[in-house]
């Protein structure tokens, strides 16, 4: 009898495996000595509601998984949908840079061929206000009296006629530069605008 109790506190003490390894063994044991008595009494009841139990606990631990995994699921969707979108706005943006260049550079050759016009029709823009200044002359020291003023300009026109006639080359005195007979010095100076 007292091998009886210690093997029942040690069947108070194990895993349910090991009842049943228990189980096994003493019914290996009865059979092989054909004694029936020796076989102890297992509750297969309190075997299953253990079993229900922890099937029971993995149940609600999967439910629990798949509900957080649907979480998760839903969430990976959102980004996979986020990325997505993005991807076809980053391809939409990409396509109109390539425009965007294509056009800049087709343009670098009118821009090249407009900085050249600007820059020929500056030096014409030039050229017209100095000519525009040289034909608007101011006179100083100009003769004040009416007698001088009569004999300076014929004598002007007819140096004018007959300067063609003296000089072979392009060389003017000061007197003749100036148009005075008597050698006064009459300066010259170009306008700064055109307008009077």
């Amino acid at each position: 009898m007292p091998a009886k109790k210690a093997q029942n506190k040690s069947k108070a003490h194990s895993s349910p495996c090991e009842e049943d390894d228990d189980v096994s063994e003493a019914n290996s044991l009865a059979n092989s000595t054909g004694d029936a008595t020796l076989v102890p009494h297992v509750d297969v009841d309190t075997g299953l509601a253990h079993n229900t139990g922890v099937i029971q606990i993995l149940e609600g631990i999967r439910n629990d998984f798949s509900t957080k995994m649907d979480v998760v699921l839903k969430a990976i969707q959102d980004v996979k949908r986020d990325v997505r979108d993005f991807s076809v706005r980053m391809d939409e943006a990409g396509a109109r840079i390539s425009s965007v260049e294509d056009t800049m550079n087709a343009e670098k050759g009118k821009t090249e061929a407009l900085v050249k016009q600007v820059a020929l029709l500056t030096n014409k823009l030039v050229e017209l206000e100095n000519h525009s200044r040289r034909s608007n002359l101011r006179l100083v020291n100009v003769l004040e009296r009416w007698e001088e003023m009569m004999r300076w300009l014929s004598w002007r026109s007819g140096s004018l006629k007959s300067w063609d006639q003296r000089h072979s080359r392009h060389h003017l005195s000061s007197k003749e530069r100036t148009g005075c007979p008597d050698g006064r010095v009459l300066v010259v100076q170009p306008r700064r605008g055109s307008s009077s």
